[in-house]
């Protein structure tokens, strides 16, 4: 399993467990979820590039003049 499967099993027991302490059918329903979610996550398809999220750039390589060049130049 992965990490993130272990982690989803973990959180769907603890919610089945508490609802059923609590006799709260919605945190019941949302355990299950996380199981659910917890074993087939493994076949799902990898999410799409966040278009959102910027990437970083690197600094285009540019030759740097040095100072001899810029007081050789003439405008």
């Amino acid at each position: 399993m992965k990490k993130i499967d272990v982690r989803f099993l973990l959180m769907g027991i603890f919610f089945l467990l508490y609802g059923f302490v609590r006799r709260s059918p919605f945190i019941i329903v949302a355990g299950g979820a996380f199981l659910i979610y917890s074993f087939f996550s493994k076949s799902m398809v990898e999410p799409k590039k966040n278009f959102f999220k910027p990437e970083l750039r690197l600094k285009s390589k540019k030759v740097k003049e040095t100072r001899s060049d810029k007081k050789g130049r003439k405008k």
